[in-house]
């Protein structure tokens, strides 16, 4: 035990009282600290976990990984995103140019301010069209243009203006059915358009709306442009064993607030209808101008 002594150094007292030592040597009494200072394996524990504390293994994976990321992300970067500046350096060797650039000779350059907005238009997605199928839910100014559109040769056909594609009650702005000519305003702030067992859609334009036609008789069923579709006046709807309704509007919007007038019943129907706007009509006998 004597030999065990000359170990006791000023950094194994300081070791050993980290390690509670100290409080063992004094309840034990100054005896029994000799034979628990001299055990050599406190220091062997100590020096050998100080090296299991210490993780290089993530340094080394940060190092490494950050590379292989860097390349993945740009790798997809420049397969996402074609850059119009290189395209053009390719030549074609048919002559033929590539997209969005013009060929001279064998040399291919940037093509002209309205031809790259072409391209990025293509690239961005077909424009709206200015037609709509006659089934189906569709954006306003993604699907097709804002707009007058008119459906002809329909036997029940039902269209909805709404405010969203949620498809409740309260997103409906609008609707109507019927049969014969259809027409509807989609206005700029409406967002889908619901349409089901119609006949395609097509775009009016304004000259058509603001031309003038000669013809005096209205068909019983349809919605007509006063003025384009037939001559304002006063009109007669004779013989009606069914209930006949008609309709007088501002506009084709189907808005109720649109309506100037209407009327419903049997039998013979007399409307005086003025210039502009919409006529509405729904299982009466043809009407005949009178005045």
């Amino acid at each position: 035990m004597t030999g065990s002594l000359p170990r006791r150094r000023p950094g194994a007292i300081l070791v050993l009282t980290v390690a509670g030592v100290v409080a063992a040597q004094s309840m034990a009494g100054p005896a029994a600290a000799g034979p628990m200072l001299s055990a050599p394996s406190l220091p062997d524990r100590s020096v050998a976990a100080q090296p299991m504390l210490s993780a290089p293994s993530p340094a080394a994976r940060s190092v490494t990984a950050q590379p292989m990321l860097t390349a993945a992300v740009a790798a997809s970067q420049v397969a996402a995103e074609p850059s119009a500046s290189v395209r053009p350096a390719v030549a074609e060797p048919s002559g033929a140019a590539p997209v969005g650039v013009r060929a001279v000779g064998v040399r291919a350059v940037a093509a002209e301010p309205m031809a790259a907005g072409a391209v990025v238009a293509a690239l961005k997605g077909a424009a709206p069209r200015n037609t709509i199928p006659g089934a189906g839910t569709y954006l306003v100014g993604k699907d097709f243009n804002a707009g007058v559109y008119r459906s002809v040769g329909n036997s029940s056909c039902y269209w909805a203006r709404a405010s969203d594609a949620g498809g409740s009650i309260g997103s409906v702005i609008a609707n109507d059915i019927g049969s014969g000519q259809r027409l509807v305003y989609v206005k700029p702030t409406d967002k889908v358009f619901r349409t089901s067992g119609c006949k395609t859609w097509t775009r009016v334009t304004s000259a058509v709306i603001n031309s003038k036609s000669k013809r005096t008789a209205i068909p019983g069923n349809g919605v007509y442009f006063v003025g384009s579709d037939f001559v304002p006046g006063t009109y007669r709807s004779t013989g009606n064993a069914d209930f006949c309704y008609w309709e007088r509007s501002r506009s084709a919007d189907g808005a109720s607030s649109s309506i100037i007038a209407n009327d419903i019943s049997k039998g013979q129907l007399v409307v005086t209808i003025g210039p502009g706007g919409v006529f509405q009509t729904s299982r009466c006998a043809t009407w005949t101008r009178i005045g």
